[in-house]
């Protein structure tokens, strides 16, 4: 048997000549992305629609603070409206699900929301389970950021309908959006 020993030179910079480092930077990487916080974060309709008897809106998430945050996963969300269309608003019992008809799912994956920058997920019903029951009315949407990163209210403006008892929820997890055209207030 045959050893060989190759030598290795190997150049060492002391850790105080590579400047000074930022809170949350690593030596040898870019500064790390904290979770977004609800506080950092506006919800808003950004599109909606249905096809095939499967309401769908989709909700952007914008940054309206002044340093970038990020996302992971899937959001909860709880639902308030008129159950059968009529009476006053209330929660509405219903059960999420992981997709939704007309949009792809992209899975979870790590999304990092430049200020001033959407992020988006698809949210979905279907109006054709409930047999002949009224169908519910859905007023309110109560947003649970993935992580805990606490809770965003968002009002519809105009009803998304959905059957069934409990309502079946569709949502896709969080994936990168668009700039957003308004600035974000100071």
């Amino acid at each position: 048997m045959i050893v060989a020993v190759v030598g290795v030179s190997l150049l060492v910079r002391p850790e105080s000549n590579l400047g000074p480092r930022r809170p949350g930077q690593h030596a040898s990487s870019a500064p790390v992305v904290g979770r977004c916080a609800a506080a950092a974060l506006r919800a808003s309709v950004i599109e909606g629609g249905a096809e095939a008897s499967q309401p769908f809106v989709i909700i952007g998430l914008t940054n309206t603070s002044r340093s970038a945050c990020s996302l992971l996963g899937y959001p909860e969300v709880t639902v308030r409206g008129t159950p059968a269309g009529n009476g006053p608003i209330t929660a509405l019992p219903s059960a999420t699900i992981h997709g939704v008809y007309e949009h792809a799912d992209p899975g979870p994956h790590l999304v990092t929301i430049s200020p001033h920058v959407q992020a988006r997920f698809a949210l979905g019903t279907n109006t054709a389970s409930g047999g002949s029951r009224p169908l519910s009315e859905i007023w309110q949407v109560t947003i649970s950021l993935p992580g805990g990163g606490g809770q965003l209210p968002l009002a519809l403006t105009s009803p998304m309908y959905a059957s069934g008892q409990p309502l079946n929820i569709g949502i896709t997890a969080v994936e990168p959006g668009i700039p957003s055209s308004a600035p974000s207030p100071p």
